[in-house]
């Protein structure tokens, strides 16, 4: 007998889904989203690829953590790895200890490609 669960977690600054399979035997296996249900990857006219808005997304909503320093090194999360920059942009990245998250400057309609202002090197 299989069970199947879809569990929201919500942590520091960032919440996502993992579905949970749950055997007989008590193991289960955990299934990552590199982003949120919110955004998805597609053509920019800016640059490549680009994030875009399922949906409407307000303003103030944390997007999740775009950013991590791994040592002297920042590593980019996937959600860190298709936003575009723009010298008007949408969101801003906000630091917490050594991890940087994507916040909405203001409400983003759906279809509009999320940009932010390149901070870590010169464009």
């Amino acid at each position: 007998m299989q069970t199947e669960a879809i569990v929201s977690v919500h942590g520091y600054g960032t919440s996502y889904q993992r579905s949970i399979e749950i055997t007989m035997k008590g193991a289960y296996a955990l299934t990552y989203r590199p982003l949120p249900d919110t955004l998805t990857i597609k053509e920019s006219p800016i640059e490549g690829l680009g994030l875009y808005a399922k949906q409407d997304i307000p303003q103030g909503t944390d997007l999740g953590m775009s950013h991590f320093h791994w040592g002297e090194m920042v590593c980019r999360t996937p959600l860190g790895a298709f936003y575009n920059h723009s010298e008007t942009p949408n969101v801003i990245k906000v630091t917490r200890d050594s991890r940087f998250f994507l916040v909405t400057l203001k409400d983003i309609l759906a279809g509009e490609e999320i940009t932010c202002l390149y901070t870590f090197y010169e464009v």
